[in-house]
């Protein structure tokens, strides 16, 4: 992503969750490039569909770790532009979707793919997990508690009908 910025003749803010600098994981070959506003497709479950970004992406991937071939995960990898065209079409082939996000609701990401999703003229069967409305508070311990956590995914997931 970060080399689809680099190469982009638009300018480009690159934003990264200071709690995503301890993740390992792959980074793919030298020649993978993803354009700005092109989400990244993963899985091809058929149960749910599972909309994120940052590291709430990485919280609802480790959440619903033992459900992975039911679910296709559609990171938004980023959020100007939001890649409409990969929500509706995954939507219109899944028809539900958990949309989790590690900020508040109000002017939020979610609000953004959810207005994408109820612009489709389909039912909507969705959930929005976010972060609890307040300021982030400085201790560690209490930090924790104002983002989505396993359960909360979980539990919203099942909802669904997962």
């Amino acid at each position: 992503l970060l080399k689809g910025a680099a190469l982009s003749s638009d300018p480009v803010v690159f934003i990264e969750h200071k709690a995503l600098y301890g993740e390992e994981g792959e980074i793919g070959d030298s020649d993978d490039i993803i354009p700005p506003g092109r989400a990244i497709v993963r899985g091809s479950g058929s149960d749910l569909l599972v909309i994120s970004y940052s590291h709430a992406f990485q919280t609802a991937w480790k959440a619903l770790s033992e459900y992975r071939n039911r679910i296709t995960f559609l990171d938004l990898a980023t959020i100007h532009p939001l890649d409409e065209d990969a929500i509706a079409g995954a939507y219109r082939r899944i028809g539900k979707a958990l949309i989790v996000q590690d900020t508040p609701l109000p002017g939020s990401v979610g609000e953004s793919v959810l207005r994408v999703i109820s612009g489709l003229g389909m039912k909507v069967d969705a959930r929005l997990v976010s972060a609890l409305d307040m300021p982030v508070p400085v201790s560690k311990e209490l930090e924790s508690s104002v983002f989505p956590d396993r359960e909360a995914v979980l539990k919203a997931a099942f909802s669904l009908g997962l």
